[in-house]
């Protein structure tokens, strides 16, 4: 089984469903490790997610829904676009902006770009001629604008900080600011930090070709060290940490830190994650894999879909207890009913996602949110635009919704990497920022780049729904309009959020 390309792939469950006398997806065979595996998938496939998931969490929940709920309060954003409000965020959405552009010359992206299919490709080279980055537009500023003073740096340390840890420190100050929260109230408290971040040292390697070594430490460059320095600004006293997950890692972070606010570790948290392009050696490694769209579209669920379209950002989230942000009167985004994180188990590789695994994580989160599959009117999926991985994402979800819609009110999906590429770290934090405006606007933005379905993709199901232009977010019966975001790790791992609209 290991080592099956495609062509063979295909060939065999051609001759599966001929035999069987069912139709299967390519997608099945990524998703089992042996033939042994696989075979007992076809006697019984109906078998292969347990009904029940009973205490797969790690809390009694508390029958008083409030005191299980956390509230988003504030939102800070770096994205693609120059994209740094809720409000410009919603406009590039509502007028189905593709913030992708041509990669900047002003760092080096473009160096070892040629102009090849991803066969072809010779070491060093890439094909990546599009990305999604912050400053493409002239009022998106420069990381080079960092106001040091502010943020209590030295100028010789601002300098070696890194731009991922810039970027998080003045989103953190504006999403405190959109809360409404003064940072001197937040001093001495137990306010928690979570951060997401990947372990990319472009800027270490950009200092060091400067040959100004002597501006880098391990406190402006290390991962960790960020979330140190979130609680040494703000004098927090409070949990913090630092995750990487690889794209769900900012998801993760969330995750973390809903429980952490679960156990009573925080009232509030500052939810985090941060993504920079600068060098373009990790071009050459996704060209090579045919995992990075060469012509800059992320055309999720089209069968024309080709990879995913490499973007940075930062989106900072402000969190706080349900109970306290009713008694203090905080302006509430949504509520986070419930999360679950979880791996893909044993497949055919590490890099391929599992259907299983991520339906067995969406039950999970369902459970700890307390609701059915009928109750969600709206999937903000992963959905980066590889062929068999939104086909295996769209099974998963086949797997727990089937049944659960109807023709007229069907199950809505959608990608913001359709607008901004795939911001990686930042994904899973970016989709909730964007089913946030949705809510707050009652309106599902229309998913760019989709004119065909991808054909091992089965929308009847559920069945699902993929708007093409922008669509009045309906509910049955006044129901609060309820969304599942779903953010799944190169490594397998799987997050899935459960968010509700907040009405007082």
């Amino acid at each position: 089984m290991y080592g099956i390309d495609s062509l063979s792939t295909v060939k065999l469950v051609n001759i599966l469903s001929k035999k069987l006398k069912k139709h299967y997806s390519p997608s099945i065979i990524f998703n089992y490790g042996s033939p042994r595996l696989l075979a007992q998938y076809l006697i019984q496939p109906t078998e292969s997610i347990p009904k029940t998931i009973k205490q797969s969490y790690g809390y009694q929940k508390n029958n008083n829904s409030k005191s299980n709920s956390i509230a988003i309060i504030g939102m800070g954003l770096r994205l693609p676009g120059a994209i740094n409000s809720d409000k410009s965020l919603w406009s590039a959405l509502v007028k189905g902006r593709n913030c992708v552009s041509s990669i900047p010359k002003d760092r080096k992206l473009h160096v070892s770009y040629v102009n090849k299919p991803s066969n072809e490709l010779n070491e060093g080279e890439h094909n990546v001629k599009y990305c999604g980055y912050y400053d493409s537009r002239i009022n998106g500023e420069k990381v080079t604008k960092f106001d040091a003073e502010f943020f209590n740096c030295l100028p010789e340390e601002a300098i070696g900080l890194d731009p991922k840890h810039r970027w998080i420190l003045e989103t953190s100050w504006e999403a405190l600011e959109n809360a409404g929260i003064s940072p001197e109230s937040l001093e001495n408290s137990n306010t928690g930090v979570f951060v997401g971040v990947g372990d990319q040292q472009d800027h270490e390697k950009f200092m060091k070709e400067c040959k100004r070594e002597n501006f880098i430490s391990y406190h402006n460059i290390h991962p960790s060290s960020i979330a140190g320095r979130l609680s040494y600004f703000y004098k927090l006293y409070g949990p913090s940490v630092t995750v990487d997950t690889a794209c769900s890692t900012g998801a993760t972070a969330l995750h973390t830190a809903c429980r952490s606010m679960l156990f009573g570790d925080c009232d509030i948290s500052i939810v985090t994650a941060s993504k920079y392009l600068f060098y373009s050696e990790e071009f050459e490694l996704t060209s090579k894999a045919r995992m990075t769209s060469p012509n800059g579209y992320c055309a999720t669920f089209d069968k024309d879909a080709n990879g995913y379209v490499p973007a940075e950002g930062c989106v900072t989230f402000i969190l706080k207890n349900l109970e306290l942000a009713e008694r203090d009167k905080d302006h509430i985004l949504a509520v986070i009913l419930g999360s679950s994180s979880g791996q893909s188990g044993f497949r055919q590789s590490i890099s391929i996602p599992s259907f299983e695994g991520q339906a067995r994580n969406i039950q999970k989160a369902m459970e700890i949110a307390n609701v059915k599959p009928s109750d969600i009117s709206y999937i903000e999926t992963h959905g980066t635009g590889t062929p068999y991985g939104d086909a295996i994402e769209i099974q998963g979800i086949n797997q727990i919704f089937s049944g659960s819609h109807t023709q007229d009110n069907p199950l809505i999906i959608g990608s913001i990497k359709t607008n901004i590429g795939h911001t990686t770290e930042t994904a899973g934090l970016a989709s909730i920022a964007k089913v946030l405006l949705a809510m707050k606007n009652k309106i599902i933005p229309k998913h760019l780049h989709f004119k065909t379905l991808n054909p091992e993709i089965n929308l009847k199901s559920v069945p699902l729904a993929i708007p093409t232009h922008n669509i009045k977010w309906e509910t049955q019966n006044n129901k609060p309009r309820t969304a599942l975001v779903s953010s799944y790790g190169l490594q397998g791992s799987a997050v899935n959020i459960i968010l509700q609209e907040y009405i007082s």
